[in-house]
């Protein structure tokens, strides 16, 4: 056994040592799979002649949502989604080119792989972790051989915490924000990304990023709220809808007549908002210092949330949106089959950040992949994902991440003070060398003393 452990932690440290040259050898060998899968796995159709058939229509003329429909249903997702389809429409000739449909999505999955791969290198993750995201049959089916719109959203989901993690916070809320314009499960994250909005700035500059998200959802909208706002709205961010039981990938087990009910998707409504405030709120005592000392700052001084020396780090920043979308997940009503590429691609890590040893994190993986595959869902397979979930959650709530961050907060301190004696030295370094670098009486110094060296070296 001690063996196998340090064969794997040899393996795993000279993957580290070779990350680009991994990532660019899983997106190349997923680039091979997806292409033999596209020419021996006959596609399913389910959504893509819909997609296009309200294309049509929208081409047409159409501005009226509760007027646009096809085969399989009306139209219920964001402008953005319209807007991409229709592209797709005209790349595909009106949509029946279909192959050439699946190797646009083999491009889209495997730039959102090199994205999250990019992702888990600023998280630190072990590269050695990396091929788990290759590994779902259900991911490679929604990808290539579904068409599905929830791979978009993934994009610009991960994209916008990668550009969140750099500190690029405009660009993460337009990321998401474009995400957003294509399906409401981008919502999924919604709270993780605000916290840390509200945390890194003050109230002016969160409602300015709020604001952006809003103009960009009525920017790409604004040809179907000028004509019909009402039915835009109420189809596109209809938050009352109700899925078929039979189709539920998720609470399978329970009743179909309980299932249905208000009451139930009241109570899980309920979960959901207790469970993602009282994390955040754990969440901030842990991480910064509390949650009075924040709303001091946020609402009394009109600062950011937190100093910038406890902001959360990469690691920290991605782990709470991971989890915050993990609750929401566990906590819906119901899951179709596509939904799975809202939060595939996150597991990997989910499991590294928790405390459970690893046969265990591979067990979870497993099982949840296992529920994913089994057409139609049974009580026994529902059963096991819901236990999965709140497994992985459990984990990542008991782990070192969620309950340490990426360090203490005096440690972090610490850090901070080292980075500035740090530069402090390199900026001594770089004006002794260049004395045009340094100020007018820092030049003198320097000057004269290479008067003196010059003189004594020609004495």
């Amino acid at each position: 056994m001690d063996a196998a452990r340090t064969a794997l932690t040899r393996v795993a440290k000279e993957a580290d040592r070779h990350p680009f040259t991994i990532m660019a050898t899983l997106v190349a060998l997923e680039v091979i799979f997806d292409y033999v899968l596209i020419a021996r796995v006959p596609y399913t159709e389910i959504d893509w002649s819909t997609y296009m058939q309200q294309v049509d229509l929208v081409l047409a003329g159409e501005r009226d949502y509760s007027a646009i429909s096809g085969d399989t249903g009306p139209l219920v997702y964001p402008a953005g989604h319209v807007w991409i389809y229709r592209s797709l429409h005209a790349a595909t000739n009106g949509g029946t080119n279909r192959i050439v449909a699946q190797f646009l999505f083999t491009a889209l999955h495997c730039l959102t792989l090199g994205v999250v791969m990019i992702l888990y290198r600023a998280c630190q993750i072990p590269v050695v972790t990396f091929p788990l995201l290759c590994l779902s049959k259900r991911l490679h089916s929604i990808y290539v051989l579904r068409l599905f719109n929830d791979p978009f959203v993934t994009l610009f989901t991960m994209a916008s915490l990668l550009a969140l993690t750099r500190n690029r916070a405009w660009i993460a809320s337009t990321l998401f924000s474009l995400g957003l314009s294509v399906k409401m499960s981008a919502l999924l994250v919604a709270p993780a990304l605000l916290y840390q909005l509200a945390m890194r700035h003050g109230p002016l500059g969160f409602f300015a990023h709020v604001l952006l998200i809003v103009t960009i959802q009525f920017g790409a909208a604004l040809p179907f709220l000028m004509h019909a706002p009402h039915a835009y709205l109420s189809r596109a961010f209809d938050m009352s809808r109700v899925f078929m039981h039979k189709w539920t990938v998720n609470w399978r087990f329970v009743p179909e007549s309980a299932f249905v009910s208000p009451s139930f998707a009241l109570v899980l409504v309920s979960i959901w908002l207790a469970l993602i405030v009282g994390m955040l709120v754990w969440w901030n005592a842990r991480h910064q210092r509390g949650l009075p000392s924040a709303l001091a700052r946020w609402f009394v001084r009109g600062k950011p949330g937190a100093p910038r020396n406890v902001w959360d780090g990469p690691r920290a920043t991605v782990t709470l949106a991971f989890v915050v979308q993990l609750v929401g997940i566990t906590t819906a009503r119901s899951l179709h089959y596509q939904f799975y590429a809202w939060y595939a691609m996150s597991l990997p890590m989910l499991v590294q950040v928790t405390d459970w040893t690893w046969p265990t994190r591979l067990a979870m993986l497993v099982a949840i992949e296992y529920c994913w595959n089994v057409f139609p869902s049974t009580s026994f397979s529902s059963g096991l994902l819901l236990v999965s979930h709140l497994a992985l959650l459990v984990g990542v709530m008991r782990g070192h991440v969620f309950t340490a961050a990426a360090a203490p907060v005096h440690e972090r301190r610490h850090s901070v003070r080292r980075r500035s004696i740090q530069a402090a030295v390199y900026k001594a370094t770089t004006t002794a060398r260049d004395p045009a670098a340094a100020g007018p009486q820092r030049r003198m110094s320097i000057q004269k003393t290479v008067n003196v060296r010059q003189g004594s070296l020609a004495q």
